[in-house]
């Protein structure tokens, strides 16, 4: 009972009572000062015991009454939130029950605290983790829930008790939340939060995966690598495995290592396929090994951090590559065979074999009008490309229409491509209006082009002052070199290629993993005969490579720049096919690695039609969002488009997902996907995207893992320093477990929303009753025992 004040039930007895005490205290008095074989002290000690007993009955004749507050009953509403995370699992070092079991002991229902509790409140029971689960009793539990979104549940019950009177809530947990991040969480607005912590904090053995990052690389050797953090934290065991593995468990690859407090580790891979994959870094103690052969207990807290999953995307392609090319040449021979190779590039060549002639050149009467290419050979005059047309060569096409009017004349045509290639044309091949259209499609469209070094490149080729001209990375004006020609070629060959420091740390650049071994292959490659002189580069750009001759002078060799949303590059050595001259039979050929690599740089940023993101939410780990953009086939956005989305959920199955199209960005589609319904693990998108008309656009995948246990172990220790914060905020404050039953005892002495005025006769109490018979009983036996009457 709160805020006490004692009364008077019968205060009209006061005054009478007073006086018969007086008479009485006074008769008490002069008795015992009549018997003078009593000592002094003895006679206090007897007179002190008999008054204050009967001073006691004297005051019950008054009816004394406590008058204060009390908690209504029932009216009240105590919440009791419980834990049933996988964090619960955690066990300290050495210790036989771990956090769920020693939670469970302090649930049972017949606890004493609970049933005071729910004498004086209406008790609502829950259980929280991934949701909040009201229950009557808090019966055995397993504690697999994944999450623990501590956080949401406090503010679910706020919610939803918002308009009951609730006088606090016993929070039940270790602190360790995985809904940090949620921003829309407020303490103040709360009832008073009284956490009970679970875990005390003692360091506990641990070997974790950390963040996993992947970097995927145009490096033919090493094209994707994943690296980790391994923590490694109050243990003596310091040998490690780690271990790579695809989705199906298979060991890709394996380290030993020494973990200390913190160590990485990359792995380096080539995935078999491309696509969407899913790999999986795994630690383990070397010593564990031999403990589970023996059948003892493993080192660590918990194994549940150990692994950690991660999506690589090998996806995009096919991607397809226009080689445009004024006359046959060795370098797409070697280009062409480089990319055979390759099954995410496509290589399609318009190869001009005979030049057009001027339109009004004299023709006599009844000459044929056909190239003069095609003298000899029985040819469709109606087919074959005029006197005035050049005779262009189409390889690799899709079908007999694809660049039969030559180069593309339109945005359609161009913008299916995802790089171009001009090698040995000059700039009259194109009209005006096909050259801004190669600088919309690195601009706007986000393409690649490369410029090789062949006789009619660069400045040979008159490319100054042109659209062209502004997007490569160097400077082809041609009054700038006065000092020989723009292209020079030399007999014999002397150019030697080297990278710069810049090149050195480019992936798509090196064919070696080790600086040494980069430098052997550079020092065994050819010389070259055949450099493009320019007269600089632009600001903003690489200098990747360069050639020098025996004098020490240097050219440019390699260059690249961003130019808009695309990349260009100027290779300006004009024989690089020397190189695939000189492989030996057996051996592999270097000219084809860095092709590959080459084309892989120029469109690995390249967008497609249909561009698919997956984003985690940050409030809620288990919910993900889908963005996808859709472009027609001039790269501008899309609406109205047919979208299907199929998911395959970790168990195989699948599920549909409806997008809705943006209201804030053009083409833009977005769908939400809560993943608790499928559980943790991997997850595949595939979306299918079709022209309004029913005309398929593209089919793009994507995935992710929902994996909440690397944050849900992220720390062993509880959360002590946020719960003892909660605590304040709310105006609650840390119980300790053994102290509930004395806390609950109390709880009606604290503010409480619904309180009703109590009065309780204090006479009632047996304690006062036994302390006047005390008294007196004490003062008889005194007087007996000093032989007075």
């Amino acid at each position: 009972m709160a805020d006490k004040t004692y009364i008077l039930g019968q205060p009209q007895y006061l005054l009478p009572v007073l006086l018969v005490g007086l008479v009485f205290a006074f008769l008490v008095i002069r008795s015992y000062f009549q018997q003078s074989q009593a000592a002094g002290f003895t006679r206090g000690i007897c007179i002190a015991l008999k008054l204050i007993g009967f001073a006691i009955l004297a005051y019950c004749l008054l009816e004394p009454l406590i008058k204060g507050t009390r908690p209504t009953p029932g009216e009240n509403v105590f919440v009791v939130l419980a834990d049933r995370s996988q964090s619960m699992q955690v066990k300290n070092n050495d210790s036989k029950l771990n956090r769920g079991d020693e939670l469970l002991s302090v649930l049972k229902d017949n606890a004493s605290w609970q049933v005071r509790l729910s004498q004086d409140f209406e008790l609502r029971k829950y259980w929280m983790g991934r949701e909040i689960k009201s229950v009557d009793s808090f019966s055995d539990e397993t504690f697999e829930d994944l999450e623990s979104r501590l956080k949401t549940a406090l503010s679910t019950v706020g919610k939803r008790l918002q308009n009951k009177p609730v006088a606090g809530v016993f929070f039940f947990t270790d602190g360790n939340a995985t809904d940090d991040l949620i921003n829309n969480f407020d303490e103040k607005s709360l009832p008073p939060i009284y956490p009970v912590v679970f875990g005390n904090e003692e360091e506990i053995s641990d070997l974790k995966v950390g963040k996993i990052a992947v970097s995927q690389s145009n490096f033919e050797a090493a094209p994707v690598r994943i690296s980790a953090r391994i923590f490694n934290r109050n243990s003596n065991s310091k040998n490690v495995l780690a271990e790579l593995l695809d989705e199906g468990g298979a060991v890709v690859d394996q380290q030993k290592i020494v973990v200390d407090d913190n160590e990485p580790v990359t792995f380096k891979v080539k995935p078999d396929k491309e696509g969407i994959r899913f790999y999986t870094v795994a630690v383990s103690y070397e010593d564990d090994f031999q403990r589970i052969e023996q059948g003892l207990p493993l080192l660590e807290g918990t194994l549940n951090n150990n692994a950690q999953t991660i999506v690589v995307d090998r996806g995009g392609g096919p991607y397809r590559v226009l080689y445009v090319s004024g006359r046959p040449n060795w370098e797409f021979k070697f280009l062409n065979r480089a990319l055979a190779e390759d099954r995410e590039v496509n290589l399609v060549g318009l190869i001009r074999i005979a030049k057009k002639k001027p339109k009004f050149d004299f023709r006599r009467k009844g000459s044929s009008t056909t190239s003069d290419f095609f003298k000899g050979f029985e040819t469709d005059e109606e087919d074959a490309e005029q006197y005035f047309e050049p005779v262009l060569l189409r390889l690799g096409t899709e079908d007999e229409n694809e660049l039969r009017g030559g180069f593309p004349k339109t945005a359609v045509d161009l913008f299916k491509y995802d790089a171009i290639i001009c090698d040995d044309v000059e700039a009259k091949y194109f009209t005006a209006e096909q050259m801004s259209l190669i600088q919309r499609f690195v601009n706007q469209r986000g393409g690649g082009f490369l410029m090789l070094g062949g006789q009619e490149s660069f400045v040979e080729g008159k490319y100054s002052r042109t659209p062209i001209a502004d997007l490569l990375p160097v400077y082809v004006n041609p009054t700038v070199d006065k000092q020989g020609p723009s292209i020079e070629d030399s007999k014999p060959n002397i150019y030697r290629f080297r990278l710069s420091r810049t090149g050195q740390l480019q992936p798509w650049v090196r064919l070696r993993g080790t600086e040494a071994d980069e430098l052997a292959r550079l020092n065994k490659m050819p010389n070259f005969a055949s450099i493009n002189k320019v007269s600089g580069i632009k600001p903003g750009a690489d200098e990747l490579a360069f050639v020098g001759d025996p004098s020490g002078k240097n050219f440019t060799a390699l260059v690249t720049q961003n130019y808009g949303k695309g990349r260009s590059g100027a290779l300006l050595v004009g024989d690089m096919w020397r190189w695939g001259l000189d492989r030996k039979e057996g051996e592999k050929s270097d000219l084809a690695s860095a092709w590959r690599q080459t084309i892989r740089w120029l469109v690995g940023d390249v967008p497609g039609r249909v561009e698919v993101e997956v984003q985690q939410s940050k409030e809620v780990l288990s919910d993900y969002r889908l963005t996808i953009q859709i472009r027609d086939e001039e790269f501008v956005p899309l609406d109205n488009a047919d979208i299907d989305v199929t998911i395959t959920k970790p168990d195989g199955t699948t599920s549909k997902v409806l997008p809705e199209q943006s209201d804030k960005e053009s083409g833009v589609y977005l769908a939400d996907y809560p993943t608790m319904k499928g559980g943790a693990g991997n997850y595949l998108v595939k979306v299918v995207a079709k022209n309004p008309d029913g005309t398929l656009i593209a089919t793009r995948e994507a995935g992710w893992v929902y994996s909440p246990t690397n944050q849900e172990f992220d720390r062993l220790e509880p959360n002590r320093a946020w719960l003892e914060q909660l605590a304040q905020n709310t105006g609650g404050e840390i119980i300790e477990a053994s102290e509930l039953d004395d806390f609950v005892g109390q709880l009606p002495n604290k503010k409480l929303p619904r309180k009703e005025t109590a009065i309780f006769p204090l006479w009632h109490h047996m304690a006062f009753f036994w302390v006047a018979i005390l008294c007196l009983v004490s003062e008889w036996g005194i007087r007996r025992i000093h032989g007075l009457p």
